[in-house]
Parts: C-alpha cells; sequence; structure tokens
C-alpha cells in the first residue's frame, strides 16, 4: 500500500512539474526580431512582442496605442499611439475597417508572403498571432506595402498564422495636416499661395478686364 502510495505522490509532483513548465512557456514567450517581417526586402524599422494573449479589432488597437518606448525594438514609433485598425485577416478571411484598406497573406512558401492597401496613410504596423501569442512590427515609411514573414518566435515553423492586422496612421496627403506634425513625417499640405503671389494674380485679372473693355470700344 506505502509502494503505491508513493508511486502516486510521485506520479502527482511530476504532472505538477510539467504543468509549471507549461505555464512558464506561455509566460515567457520568445522576442520578435526586425527581420522576422520585411517589406520589399527591408526589416520592419522595430517590433514589440512577442505577448501571450490575443489580438482582435477592439482589444489589439488598444494594446498597441498603449505600448510604451521601451517595449519596442528597433526605432520605436515616435510619438507612440494614434493607431487606427485599418483591416485584418483571420485564417485567410478578410475584414476591412477603413475604406480602401486591406491585408492578405500567402503561406504557400517559405517564407510566406503579406500584400497590404495603406491607402493615402505615411506608416503602418502589421500585428501577427501564431499560436497563443503575437507580436506588431512597425514600419516608418510606406514603398510597396507588400513583403515576406518568417516569424521567429510561434511554435512550429513560423509560418501558421491565425491572425494578422493591420494599422495605419497619418494621411499622407491631407487637407487638414499641418507642416511638422509628428504623426504625419510625409504629409503634404495642400500649397496655399503667398500674399504676393495674389496681389500679382489679382492684378493680372484686372490687366485682363481694362484690355477687353478696351477691344471691345
Amino acid at each position: 500500500m506505502k509502494f503505491y502510495k508513493m508511486v502516486g505522490l510521485v506520479g502527482a509532483c511530476a504532472l505538477l512539474a510539467l504543468s509549471n513548465q507549461a505555464r512558464a512557456a506561455v509566460a515567457a514567450p520568445e522576442p520578435c526580431a526586425l527581420s522576422d517581417v520585411k517589406q520589399n526586402g527591408s526589416n520592419a524599422d522595430a517590433c514589440a512582442g512577442s505577448y501571450s494573449g490575443n489580438i482582435n479589432p477592439t482589444g489589439g488597437t488598444a494594446i498597441l496605442n498603449g505600448l510604451t518606448a521601451a517595449d519596442w525594438t528597433g526605432t520605436d514609433p515616435n510619438p507612440l499611439g494614434g493607431w487606427l485598425i485599418g483591416a485584418e485577416a483571420v485564417d485567410g478571411a478578410l475584414s476591412s475597417f477603413l475604406p480602401g484598406i486591406s491585408l492578405t497573406y500567402d503561406e504557400s512558401t517559405n517564407p510566406a508572403t503579406w500584400d497590404a492597401n495603406v491607402g493615402n496613410y505615411a506608416q503602418f504596423v502589421l500585428g501577427l498571432k501564431q499560436g497563443s501569442f503575437y507580436a506588431f512590427y512597425f514600419f516608418q515609411t510606406v514603398t510597396t506595402a507588400d513583403g515576406t514573414y518568417k516569424i521567429t518566435w510561434g511554435p512550429g515553423t513560423g509560418l501558421d498564422l491565425s491572425h494578422a492586422a493591420l494599422y495605419v496612421r497619418g494621411e499622407r496627403e491631407d487637407p487638414g495636416c499641418q507642416e511638422g506634425d509628428p504623426y504625419y513625417p510625409t504629409c503634404q499640405p495642400p500649397t496655399v499661395p503667398e500674399p504676393g503671389s495674389l496681389a500679382l494674380l489679382g492684378l493680372g485679372l484686372l490687366g485682363l478686364g481694362l484690355s477687353r473693355r478696351r477691344i471691345s470700344k
């Protein structure tokens, strides 16, 4: 009887140790790498994660906007925040949350490929989820808005996404933007004629009107 009790106790301890190891694995995911995701052959400018949990349209946006400079590896987005959820792909099914914004990915190649339409926005972040973990990848400028990925922090081959999200900010040609606004690094506000130019235009129109009156006489 004592022997069976001892075997049972050893078995319970072993199960407890395995359980603790499993919890530790979930609580301490591997860090992301800038080379995990590329845009037109170039690494991401910064990445944050990986983290244990999930990213959905509302929760993922709140998490991204709540990150601090210390959470980012690389050239962190400065200033922080201001991100909007543009689109997401869950197991390949696309949902768009902003007009003209889309995101797809293809895991038939190694590394896998992604393709995004960021519309008129200046910067974007890709949020990728695999298994129980996710990470964010920041791109300072838009070149082709397509590229490749092979993540290093997820289980398996790094090519088995369950969720991908596209976050955008800063319109490149926004009539309401201001030069020097840090959220809009490539902002191109509409050209406003200088007072001198307006005066010359007015004189030109006045001269044209007078010449027409003379001709009509």
